[in-house]
């Protein structure tokens, strides 16, 4: 499946680590962000944004203070639904889209 022009990833380009299998900016189906959403009780969780509720690490922000960062998705197509598209966005801070790792 194609959105944008832009391959939609699957859980068969999941080969072992997902931060090497994925990068910020690609899109992914319905069933990758499901996964990752239920390896714990999510951060963010609505048709818009889900973010994985373990941190992956702490970055300082722009006021010098040292925030958690979360595996994010952003919806792109679709909502929850199982034919919806998301956009990988990388490490954000809690609410945001910003990769920043």
């Amino acid at each position: 499946m194609t959105y944008m022009g832009n391959e939609v990833k699957g859980m068969e380009h999941w080969k072992g680590d997902f931060n090497q299998d994925f990068k910020p900016g690609d899109y992914v189906n319905s069933e990758i962000v499901w996964e990752m959403a239920n390896c714990v009780p999510p951060r963010s969780f609505s048709n818009s944004l889900v973010q994985c509720g373990e941190p992956y690490s702490h970055r300082e922000d722009d006021n010098g203070k040292f925030r958690p960062t979360f595996t994010t998705f952003a919806n792109v197509r679709g909502g929850l639904e199982e034919d919806s598209i998301w956009k990988y966005c990388g490490h954000c801070f809690g609410g945001e889209t910003t990769n920043r790792d």
